[in-house]
């Protein structure tokens, strides 16, 4: 019985060490402070802030909508019921990788060498921030044309 136990253990763990596993799900509460490897813009901290603070408050991120308020000041789109931000990236193109941001549900349009557009939904922001190889992130801002 001993024997069965330990190797059950032993192949357990043998098992565990050979599969890599990459994060696809945001875990709670959000951290209200961001990584310190990637600069941000004062407006994304404030969206940050705002965000974690809302998110926290509802205990669970999969029937996230965010508050009117939120959505006029940050100018965030709406997609039949998704809610998604968007901005520039600044990447360092040696370490940015592309198959990262599209697991992590991240839409990009290149720009030039090193700057592209991003689109997110606000559920999936928290695995935007953790991309490695981004070093500055800026929300973007609407345009709305006038008719004088």
């Amino acid at each position: 019985m001993i024997k069965k136990l330990i190797l059950f253990v032993f192949s357990a763990i043998v098992m565990a060490s050979c599969t890599t596993v990459r994060k696809s799900s945001v875990t709670l509460p959000l951290k209200e402070d961001l990584p310190s490897t990637t600069q941000f813009s004062n407006e994304f901290r404030m969206f940050w802030f705002d965000y974690a603070t809302e998110v926290n408050k509802k205990k669970k991120i999969d029937n996230y909508r965010p508050s009117a308020g939120m959505i006029a000041h940050y100018g965030l789109g709406k997609d039949g019921n998704t809610y998604f931000l968007s901005g520039n990236l600044t990447i360092l193109p040696d370490i940015f990788n592309m198959d990262d941001a599209a697991q992590a549900g991240v839409r990009l349009k290149k720009m030039t060498y090193d700057i592209y557009t991003f689109s997110c939904d606000v559920k999936r922001l928290p695995l935007l921030i953790e991309i490695q190889g981004i070093k500055y992130i800026e929300l973007g801002h609407r345009v709305y044309q006038r008719l004088y």
